[in-house]
């Protein structure tokens, strides 16, 4: 079943790098993106990156028949490690004021750390 999604994965990536090279150059010119929009694609950006570092790794663990837990730990630590820095990111900016009670996707942002916390402290015991 997943060699029958191989070209059209392969199909869609092409697309795509092709424009994000052709989007690199129009940030290169005078066009200014909605700031909100464009924080919205570097998040997506940034994950994607990351997913797409993670299966070139299991696949080149997979074709030398190793082991990919260990991508996968990997993976889970760099998460971890981008998480911790964002989140000390966020608390400087709340320190700041740069957050507030108003800020926009800070209600979605406590219900999902209350849920992460949740989580963490079950793992813990």
């Amino acid at each position: 079943m997943a060699a029958s999604n191989a070209p059209n994965i392969s199909e869609k990536l092409q697309r795509l790098t092709t424009e994000l090279r052709e989007m690199e150059q129009r940030f290169k010119s005078d066009q200014k993106p909605d700031s909100a929009i464009l924080q919205d694609f570097r998040t997506v950006l940034d994950s994607t990156r990351l997913t797409a570092w993670m299966m070139s790794e299991l696949l080149t663990v997979k074709s030398l028949g190793s082991d990919a837990s260990k991508v996968v730990s990997f993976l889970t630590a760099e998460r971890i490690r981008r998480f911790t820095h964002l989140a000390a990111d966020l608390y400087f900016d709340a320190g700041k004021g740069t957050i507030t009670s108003q800020t926009t996707g800070i209600g979605f942002l406590m219900d999902t750390l209350r849920s992460l916390l949740s989580r963490l402290e079950k793992l813990e015991k």
